[in-house]
């Protein structure tokens, strides 16, 4: 069963410390405040700052690590340090990070270093599926030894899997257009949830239903989690 559950989520973070800093204690006050929760980041991670920048990345990866973020997903700009020291990283470092339309060039198969999708199961009677998909039709700069899949096949794949774990929530944290992930609600049966993260978008600031899939698209700009509250019962 799922009782006033709380997800929070950041986006777009793009290397900044200093705002990772501030979510830090924001995260700490969320998990406080709320329970049950999980807290998410969807989004460009880690390229943005001079100081992330020099360093590949790594002390972005390592502060959401610090965060305690229970998932993450990539956005592009975290492939402009290269595929070869992202699938390095983010391994390394532990940080739950999930995108389940990465596909290698050379062996036409989905990335093993990064998961597919991530099972929360952190609450008695909760357990909940995480995808990460970004849009195939974003081109990765300066990159040529991985692309992106169709997100819909992905991600019908994933949920799939999820529901034969016995996933009875499943969250997909999509990079790309609010109607993109419109549609993705309508073509992808199973998805409870979708956060929709896109660095150039409007924010719709009201979580809202389409095709029976709720969609959330706010953009924290560095200065709120965004919230969203589930209640719901199994056989709901």
């Amino acid at each position: 069963m799922f009782k006033n559950l709380k997800i929070l989520y950041s986006t777009n973070p793009r290397g900044n410390l200093e705002l990772s800093a501030q979510f830090g204690t924001l995260i700490k006050e969320a998990r406080a405040k709320y329970e049950p929760c999980i807290v998410l980041n969807s989004g460009n991670t880690s390229w943005g700052t001079e100081e992330c920048n020099y360093f590949n990345g790594e002390p972005m990866w390592k502060a959401i690590k610090l965060n305690g973020y229970d998932g993450v997903s990539p956005g592009p700009e975290d492939f402009l340090h290269g595929w070869k020291n992202l699938k390095k990283l983010i391994p390394s470092l532990g940080v739950p990070c999930t995108i389940c339309n990465l596909f290698n060039t050379e062996e036409d198969e989905r990335v093993k270093e990064i998961q597919p999708y991530i099972i929360i199961n952190k609450y008695a009677g909760m357990k909940i599926g995480l995808i990460g998909v970004i849009d195939n039709r974003i081109e990765f700069e300066m990159e040529n030894t991985v692309f992106l899949d169709h997100p819909d096949t992905s991600a019908l794949w994933a949920v799939k899997k999820l529901k034969e774990e016995g996933c009875s929530f499943i969250i997909l944290m999509a990079y790309m257009e609010i109607e993109r992930c419109m549609e993705m609600a309508q073509n992808v049966d199973g998805l409870d949830l979708i956060i929709c993260s896109d660095y150039n978008q409007n924010e719709i600031g009201e979580l809202f239903t389409f095709s029976n899939c709720l969609i959330s698209c706010e953009n924290t700009k560095g200065n709120k989690l965004a919230v969203i509250e589930i209640d719901k019962m199994s056989g709901e």
